[in-house]
């Protein structure tokens, strides 16, 4: 490889790194020409982009905040996990969504590439969307009835407090449902609703 050829791929090559999990490793991720390479800490490898059978996009909120998640699947069975959150504490974190973003295409394009037959996967599975769909339901409806007979009762702190825990979890409940509906779509044409607003 001539030293035009180095730097040109250093330039195109696309870096991201987080932390999945409060006080965890930073696993530290990379698109190369020919493969991805991943650096958890205690293991390195470099996955071909050819033998990336499927890519699913979720979104997975956490506590306050909109999460999104990305799971390939090699034809071997290996299964590697990123997300756009960045966790520092358990109650600090970072949003990493414009790097996550331009990952997230980067890596589908790439493998989409070297291996015609990737499966390209949006949201749950729909067993899984199903449940998620009837317990949120079932449960936002409950809640909605608790306040409104805590406020025919009088009980007004109770009823205000309940209205302010639902509004959050409604919009919460809303993106699951909404967002994850189970669909397939092509490597250059992933839903926007599975990836994070990047701001101009």
């Amino acid at each position: 490889m001539t030293h035009a050829d180095d730097t040109e791929n250093t330039e195109n090559r696309i870096d991201y790194s987080q932390r999945p999990k409060p006080f965890g490793r930073e696993v530290i991720f990379r698109l190369d020409p020919q493969h991805l390479y991943v650096d958890s800490g205690r293991r390195q490898e470099h996955i071909p982009y050819r033998d990336i059978a499927s890519i699913r996009l979720v979104y997975e909120p956490k506590n306050i905040t909109s999460g999104f998640r990305t799971t390939l699947t090699t034809k071997a069975g290996r299964t590697v996990t990123f997300t756009n959150l960045d966790w520092k504490s358990y109650l600090e974190y970072e949003r990493r969504d414009g790097a996550y973003a331009a990952l997230v295409t980067a890596l589908l394009d790439k493998a989409g590439r070297f291996n015609p037959d990737l499966v390209c996967i949006g949201g749950r599975p729909p067993l899984l969307w199903g449940l998620t769909a009837l317990v949120g339901t079932a449960t936002f409806a409950g809640m909605v009835a608790a306040v409104g007979w805590a406020l025919l009762q009088g009980y007004w702190t109770y009823g205000l407090l309940a209205t302010v825990f639902l509004i959050p979890f409604t919009y919460q409940i809303h993106g699951m449902i909404m967002r994850n509906r189970p669909l397939r779509f092509g490597p250059q044409e992933p839903p926007m609703q599975l990836l994070p607003a990047v701001k101009a």
